[in-house]
């Protein structure tokens, strides 16, 4: 039983019998008889219950002094404002987070009118909170602004208050919302900062795509002029030329085809920005990849008498590589050219050794030294920069976009290797890149240049089985038909019949019988994938060879044509090898038509 538990009061006077029985007998009570007795006897007990309720009240009283500090205790420290007031608005009590948050100690606080610590702008809504505290008797809230400190922002709170019953005074719980504020200010800065980073995405997203688009239309005007410049050189060429004029078509061939690579370099640079180049993997064998590229620098190097060495090491003509080979040669393709462009006199190198090898994968090192004009050391830092030149002056010396390097490095690290260089100012440069390849099946190695039996070509296949075969040329521009014209109909003798446009097509289709079409995709009238999804509905067309023949070379666009129902994919330029491999491709694996 505790202290402050109310005794019962016969259990007190069981309790006070039992104590007075305890103590040694009296002299006194023990002559005294019968009324007396009995009276003496009650007084001693009732002296003992007020000796035993005496204590039990001291008790009392002191848990309640200690729970009055422990609530105490508990208020003053509470994480939140209190405050008490009369009913003229005067603070009788606070709490230490009241003071705090007023910004004034306990004797300077006490007794002064909260109004003191309102906001001028918040003014009018305390007064009428206050008035309907004590004239309604319930429970009221505002939000309140308090000035602050000097030179603080002011303090927005949350004020909760409440009068006694006879409505003497009021007691406020103040709650803080600065973090609140401060919070919601940051989250609204968020959304905003938010809204600009996704506006300015969008924006990113619209320029790309209209830098897409942008190439996607340069690629095409450029491509279908320049496949019609290559297609008539093709065709003059064959005309049967004197000396001068041979000379005179070369000029326009190299000039074309070197307008056609600096398109070509800005496209790959285009797709590997985009994230759409693939790198593939196939198997191939390393001295045929290096034969062929040396073989389209060969010219340019004893036109300039230097000395040109390949050495790669001998046991990597025992095994078959897995890569991605075209990718690779036009690294290598890069990388010499731009020795060749930058050595004067001398020796150009290319080496191949193995770096690291494993059970699967060897990482192999490609070397490209040559001893022409090097590299300044403050240009090193940007030579793989897309669009830099170590010499961007109106005066220099050496042609060129500025792309080849910049390619060459992003190729690589798309192979998972890395591109580096190092150079001497006046004693040349050395480009050396490693890429992780795997192993292929092994076999017997070939000699570097050994003889290969010779097999029939493609043209020479199309003139002596294919010949009269029927294709359908759907092509809008007059020049192109007519080079198509010379060179599958009169050169190769197949039937070929014009369609200017995919309307065109659609008609000519319905009642004729073809091998195979060859279709462009930008045409006026209707465009060849619309013509393509169209034919593919006609029951004779439905398997026919659909070749798409066109300027746009993006993957995208590939991409768009085998999903409208073409089967394979020329760009233009037209290289005649390449379509009439692809020709023999298609018409080698079709029963002939009715």
């Amino acid at each position: 039983m505790t202290a402050t538990e109310p005794i019962a009061i016969a259990e007190l006077r069981l309790r006070a019998e039992e104590q007075l029985d305890a103590k040694p007998g009296d002299k006194q009570a023990a002559i005294l008889q019968g009324d007396q007795m009995r009276l003496l006897h009650e007084l001693q007990v009732h002296q003992v219950e007020l000796e035993m309720q005496n204590r039990e009240l001291i008790e009392a009283q002191s848990e309640i002094s200690r729970n009055l500090e422990q609530l105490t205790e508990l208020y003053d420290l509470a994480p939140i404002a209190y405050l008490t007031l009369d009913r003229n608005g005067c603070i009788t009590k606070s709490n230490v987070m009241a003071r705090k948050l007023l910004g004034t100690p306990f004797l300077a606080l006490n007794r002064c009118h909260l109004s003191r610590f309102i906001a001028h702008d918040s003014l009018h809504a305390y007064k009428e909170f206050i008035n309907h505290i004590f004239s309604l008797g319930r429970l009221e809230s505002c939000n309140l602004t308090l000035p602050g400190r000097v030179e603080s922002a002011p303090i927005h709170v949350f004020m909760e208050g409440v009068a006694d019953e006879d409505r003497q005074e009021c007691r406020l719980v103040v709650t803080d919302l600065s973090r609140q504020h401060a919070s919601d200010a940051a989250l609204a800065s968020l959304a905003i900062r938010g809204e600009k980073l996704a506006a300015a995405t969008r924006a990113a997203e619209t320029a790309n795509r209209a830098k897409a688009t942008f190439l996607a239309n340069m690629s095409h005007e450029i491509r279908t002029p320049m496949s019609a410049i290559l297609g008539m050189v093709h065709l003059m060429r064959r005309s049967g030329l004197n000396i001068q004029q041979n000379a005179q078509l070369e000029k326009i061939d190299v000039a074309a085809k070197h307008l056609l690579g600096i398109i070509n370099d800005i496209l790959d640079l285009s797709k590997i920005d985009a994230e759409q180049l693939l790198i593939e993997q196939m198997p191939f064998k390393l001295d045929i990849l290096l034969a062929e590229v040396s073989s389209l620098v060969i010219d340019k190097i004893e036109a300039k008498n230097l000395v040109f060495r390949i050495s790669m090491a001998p046991e990597l003509r025992e095994c078959e590589l897995i890569g991605d080979p075209l990718h690779l040669k036009q690294i290598l393709l890069n990388l010499l050219s731009n020795a060749v462009k930058f050595t004067e006199c001398g020796l150009i190198e290319l080496r191949v050794v193995l770096d690291t090898v494993n059970n699967k994968e060897m990482v192999l090192r490609f070397t490209v030294q040559d001893s022409g004009c090097g590299i300044p050391a403050d240009a090193l830092a940007r030579v793989f920069m897309p669009f830099e030149q170590v010499d961007a002056s109106t005066t220099r010396q050496y042609g060129g976009t500025g792309l080849g390097l910049s390619i060459s490095r992003r190729l690589v690290e798309l192979m998972h290797g890395k591109l580096e260089v190092s150079s001497t100012l006046g004693s040349g440069s050395t480009f050396s890149f490693t890429i992780p390849l795997q192993r292929g099946v092994e076999v017997s190695a070939p000699a570097y240049f050994e003889a290969k039996p010779a097999k029939p070509d493609a043209e020479s296949i199309l003139k002596t089985r294919h010949r009269n075969k029927r294709i359908l040329l759907v092509e809008d521009d007059q020049v192109i038909q007519e080079v198509m014209l010379a060179i599958l109909q009169e050169d190769i003798g197949l039937l070929v019949d014009v369609a200017n446009n995919g309307a065109q097509a659609i008609d000519i289709a319905a009642t004729h019988d073809y091998d195979l079409i060859l279709m462009d995709m930008q045409m006026p009238v209707m465009d060849g994938l619309t013509a393509t999804k169209a034919l593919r509905q006609q029951a004779k067309h439905m398997k026919t060879p659909i070749l798409a023949m066109t300027a746009n070379a993006f993957i995208e666009d590939i991409q768009r044509c085998i999903d409208a129902g073409m089967d394979d994919f020329i760009a233009k330029p037209v290289e005649p090898e390449i379509l009439f491999d692809t020709l023999v491709k298609w018409l080698e694996a079709l029963q002939p038509i009715k």
